[in-house]
Formats: C-alpha cells, sequence, structure tokens
C-alpha cells in the first residue's frame, strides 16, 4: 500500500497563518480594485514566526493592515487552532511584496528535516513524494511511482512540494504546466526538493496575463530531450527578467 495520509507540522501551521494574511490582502485589493503591492501589515508575532523564532502552535496572532475596509476586530479561524484577528495599521509595516518573498521559505525553516528524510528516499529507490499544504493548517503526504507523482488540484493547497533524486534540481514541463495552474489558482508556491537544494516555482504578486504566457513558453522549452544545462540556465534568466510576479529559482537548505 502507497504511503499517504494528513498530518500537521510547525511548518504547515505558520504557513497556513502567513497564507490567510496573504489571501486577505488580495481579496481585499481585487474587491477594492487596488494593487496589493500597495498593502502592509504589521504583527509582532508573525514577524517572529516568519524569522524562524516559532515556539509551539501559532494562537491568537493580532495583524494590523492598511489600507483596510473591514471592521476592527476582524477575526479568522485557522484549522481550530489558531485565530488571527486583522485591525487597522496606523503607521508603518511589513510590504505585502516582503511578506510574499518570506512566505515560501517557511516549509524549509520548519519542515527541512521532513523534506530531507523523503527526499533521501527518493534518492535511494527513485519513489517521489508529494507534500501539499492546506490552508487550514494540515499537511497532505502522498507516495508516487518510480521517478513520478502526479499532482492533483485540491483547492486548499496553499503550496506543494515533491521530491526528486539528488542529480535533478529543476523541474520538468510536466511540473511547470502543473504549476501554473496552481499560481493562478493563488497557491504561494509549488516545487521540487532533493536532500540538498529546492527548486521553486513562486508567486511575488497576482500572476499577469505576460506572467502565464512566458511560463507556458519555457514549460515547452523543457519538453526538449538533452537540454545542455548552460543554455538551460540562460533561459532561466531570461525567463525571470520577463516575469512581474512570479520567479523560478533554486533554493539550498
Amino acid at each position: 500500500m502507497k504511503e499517504q495520509g494528513l498530518t500537521e507540522t510547525l511548518g504547515s501551521q505558520v504557513l497556513a497563518v502567513v497564507w490567510a494574511v496573504i489571501d486577505r490582502i488580495e481579496r481585499d485589493a481585487l474587491e477594492s480594485d487596488r494593487d496589493p503591492g500597495g498593502y502592509v501589515f504589521y504583527s509582532s508575532e508573525l514577524r517572529d514566526y516568519l524569522n524562524g523564532f516559532a515556539r509551539g502552535v501559532p494562537g491568537r496572532i493580532v495583524v494590523y493592515m492598511a489600507p483596510f475596509n473591514g471592521e476592527s476586530g476582524e477575526e479568522v479561524d485557522i484549522g481550530g487552532k489558531t485565530r488571527i484577528v486583522f485591525d487597522r495599521l496606523e503607521g508603518d509595516g511589513m510590504s505585502y511584496r516582503e511578506l510574499m518573498n518570506s512566505a515560501y521559505k517557511v516549509p524549509f525553516i520548519y519542515d527541512s528535516h521532513l523534506l530531507r528524510s523523503y527526499a533521501s528516499k527518493t534518492n535511494t529507490t527513485g519513489v517521489e513524494y508529494m507534500f501539499l499544504y492546506l490552508s487550514d493548517s494540515r499537511l497532505a503526504y502522498l507516495e508516487g511511482e518510480h521517478f513520478h507523482v502526479s499532482i492533483p488540484f485540491i483547492e486548499s493547497a496553499v503550496a506543494s512540494l515533491h521530491t526528486h533524486p539528488e542529480s535533478s534540481c529543476m523541474l520538468s514541463h510536466a511540473d511547470v504546466e502543473s504549476g501554473i495552474d496552481a499560481l493562478v489558482n493563488g497557491s504561494i508556491m509549488t516545487g521540487a526538493v532533493t536532500s540538498r537544494c529546492a527548486v521553486l516555482l513562486r508567486r511575488t504578486g497576482l500572476l499577469t496575463e505576460n506572467d502565464f504566457i512566458e511560463l507556458k513558453k519555457f514549460a515547452g522549452f523543457l519538453r526538449r530531450r538533452n537540454i545542455d544545462r548552460r543554455l538551460l540556465e540562460t533561459r532561466v534568466y531570461e525567463l525571470n527578467k520577463k516575469l512581474a510576479n512570479a520567479i523560478l529559482e533554486v533554493l539550498y537548505y
């Protein structure tokens, strides 16, 4: 029987909190016809979690935000354990862009041991594993096939990672194709991990039409056989110059 299940990790709990703030900003921006890049927020508790100073399950977290169109003390429950209270910000804070450029690091700060453990299994057996971080703070894990794992579309998945063998720190064309769909539907990131590195396709804002087109072109490029490493690095560099609200990058963790 294939290994699969649902669990909670500190990384999945923190990422659910981060996602709730991102979602609140993006929904407010769309409803108000604003650029989410103009939003700022302040939360001492969330700041500590983003910096890797988490000590236990997030409890009641107060987030001050501007612009803010909601009612004072607006509350959101996450998974029954965590409560976020939104209120109006008077003063300076962390920007939406800064939050997006910190959010993707959460699994690697808190769940690195778990990711490396399964990546090591893949390196030994060739069997790949999928991790889906859900908006309710749970983490779904699924065992795939030899050198393949299908990425199911789950609306509540805010990030997805799957394992690759040690020598494969790049996404396949299928990874990019499914990743585009995930990002369009609001996911923070998608990517592949080995025991030492991760290659991530992540959002820095709301995906634009041009972002979608350029990522589709890149997925088509990856269909080629035996791509020269230097050519691949050049195409990734060119891709990132063209993308407005997404980036493809390698992270060593």
